[in-house]
């Protein structure tokens, strides 16, 4: 039996690596095959991708993880189409939005962001198939790996023009949410109901997921936001871009063991399920303990190497230490956020997100309009902006504490 649990384990783990490699290959082949200026301006679009992507599932990917058993839907597929019709509702709403906009011309309309629809689609199937307990193939279904199979054909086909490389990634997007959904056909997930009063529950859906479409968001411009400052200098936002890339595969792992924590966390009863919870973290950061170590070791080898890192490629030792100090802050914490969220006090996690989202926002604006373009000081917002991300956790822990008063 522990074999069979540590193989899922090592499979999940596998799958996260595979989607998660994805988006650092393009991101290492884009700097590699096109220059400084090329690369920005891609990097500029698909960071927007990413952020209206998020926008348009309205949270409600992570709303089916945490909220598998709805006590108003009791038939078998019936729940997961309303999931899905909820989330069409959104996307044609978002995709109004982005059209009306770009008409009136408060911005220029890129074919790569108008890819969103495909990639939202995407984190929103990869999240029904965990839902349904397909959690290995719902995790390399994940965004990342429309990223690794664009890498893999741009290589293959010896792409030179970045025209190119965005049509591929649009069919390598189509590709994958297409083989999602046969996925998802195949194993009779969706039932429509005949009663039309039913799609009215849809409504119910947008406010327990309100706050974590808001929290998505927060999480999101907490890394991105900064960009508005540093783009004035494209060396540096490209830089930025490989170095968060580069980290985000321990990301894309830490965010995953929180989805699996959060699906094994569930309960009925908030005390047995916070009681469970903080034993299984307990246990996660004695194992951590020892890849913290590696990774304490791992960095001191990156500063040995610096100079030959920064000389061969285009990497920035020092931006990417300050990108990876939120990973060292869950190596220490292990997923207390994800149990809070489990928990069901979405509330807690909202307000951390915002606040760090504001405090982010208003150094940035203190920025802009003193019109700091000196890169050493540019450096110095990265670092401010990292560890407001790293300080989350401590403040999730006093939050564990906090509920813990509240439920003995």
């Amino acid at each position: 039996m522990k074999i069979i649990k540590h193989k899922n384990k090592l499979n999940f783990i596998f799958s996260k690596v595979i989607s998660a490699a994805g988006i650092v290959l393009l991101t290492y082949t884009i700097t590699s095959l096109f220059d400084t200026k090329v690369s920005a301006i891609f990097f500029k679009d698909f960071i927007v991708l990413g952020f209206i992507s998020i926008l348009a599932t309205f949270g409600l990917p992570t709303l089916v993880l945490i909220d598998n058993k709805v006590k108003f839907l009791k038939k078998n597929g019936v729940r997961e189409s309303l999931y899905l019709f909820s989330f069409l509702c959104s996307v044609l709403f978002f995709i109004s939005c982005y059209i009306v906009l770009g008409i009136f011309d408060f911005f220029s309309i890129s074919i790569l962001v108008l890819a969103f629809p495909i990639q939202s689609s995407c984190l929103f199937f990869a999240a029904l198939l965990k839902s349904k307990g397909l959690i290995n193939l719902g995790g390399v279904t994940e965004p990342g790996i429309i990223s690794f199979i664009s890498c893999i054909s741009i290589i293959t086909m010896g792409v030179s023009s970045i025209e190119s490389v965005i049509s591929i990634y649009l069919y390598c997007s189509i590709l994958v949410v297409f083989f999602q959904l046969c996925i998802l056909i195949g194993i009779k997930t969706f039932k429509v109901s005949k009663n039309i009063r039913y799609y009215r529950l849809v409504f119910i859906l947008y406010r327990k997921s309100y706050h974590l479409f808001l929290s998505s968001i927060y999480v999101y411009l907490n890394t991105w936001a900064i960009t508005l400052v540093i783009s004035t200098n494209d060396k540096l936002l490209v830089l930025y871009n490989v170095a968060v890339r580069t980290a985000s595969i321990f990301n894309f792992l830490i965010n995953s063991l929180n989805n699996f924590f959060m699906i094994k966390s569930g309960g009925v009863d908030k005390k047995l399920a916070l009681q469970l919870g903080l034993e299984r973290i307990s246990r996660q950061v004695k194992v951590q303990r020892v890849i913290l170590y590696v990774f304490l070791f791992f960095m001191t080898l990156l500063f040995i190497f610096k100079s030959n890192l920064e000389s061969s490629f285009k990497f920035d030792v020092l931006i990417f230490l300050m990108c990876i100090q939120s990973i060292v802050s869950y190596l220490f914490f292990g997923p207390i956020g994800a149990l809070c969220i489990s928990l069901g006090y979405l509330q807690y996690s909202h307000m951390i997100n915002l606040t760090i989202f504001l405090l982010q926002v208003l150094v940035t604006f203190i920025y802009i309009l003193v019109g700091v373009t000196d890169e050493k000081l540019l450096l110095f917002l990265i670092f401010i902006c990292q560890f407001l991300i790293a300080f989350k956790d401590v403040v999730y822990k006093l939050c564990i504490e906090k509920i813990k008063k509240q439920l003995y």
